[in-house]
């Protein structure tokens, strides 16, 4: 005999977003609700380990229309912040949300890779003091060198587009020297 268990909280959807104030709002709807007693925030810095809770919603508890719910992270880590919600009903018993990623650099930063994650082609948006010559390398999980780029930088505001289609999908590092500083940044090959 099969036996049918309705499943608490249908999610339809979460959404992180920097606010003005350089903190991010967690923000998600649910279409139905069953003896849901609460949400709990969970970020990782990596994507796959989500072991700090930032806190926790009241939620509806039962209902058959959309609510919504935020939640606003003061504290957001640098770089990538990873956001999933846990649902956990009356009883005990809990489901997951997808998962949200946002990347979040200081405003000064000199440095602004996106789209990432990426299938094809990232840009490498960065403000050089002088005319100089630009050494990008891409570096995989093994430390190793997978991919050398040169580029001739304006004074100014520069962007560069760096083809990762020949990547393996994965996690990178990208190493850039501009004006003698040295930036590296994650980039995900989807």
């Amino acid at each position: 005999m099969n036996v049918l268990v309705a499943t608490p909280v249908t999610f339809l959807g979460l959404k992180a977003t920097k606010t003005s104030n350089n903190q991010v709002l967690v923000s998600w709807k649910t279409a139905t609700e069953q003896d849901n007693d609460h949400f709990e925030i969970e970020r990782s810095a990596n994507g796959a380990d989500f072991s700090t809770v930032l806190g926790s919603v009241t939620a509806r508890g039962n209902s058959n229309e959309v609510v919504n719910y935020s939640f606003i992270d003061a504290n957001p880590l640098q770089k990538w912040n990873f956001y999933r919600i846990r649902q956990v009903d009356r009883d005990g018993r809990s489901s997951y949300s997808n998962i949200a990623s946002l990347q979040f650099t200081k405003p000064n930063s000199i440095v602004q890779l996106y789209p990432n994650p990426s299938n094809d082609v990232v840009i490498l948006e960065y403000s050089a003091p002088a005319s100089e010559k630009l050494h990008i390398s891409i570096i995989d999980n093994k430390g190793a060198e997978v991919k050398r780029i040169a580029a001739n930088a304006m004074a100014g505001l520069n962007r560069t587009k760096i083809d990762i289609s020949s990547l393996s999908s994965g996690i990178y590092l990208m190493k850039t020297v501009i004006a003698g500083n040295t930036v590296i940044e994650k980039i995900i090959k989807q």
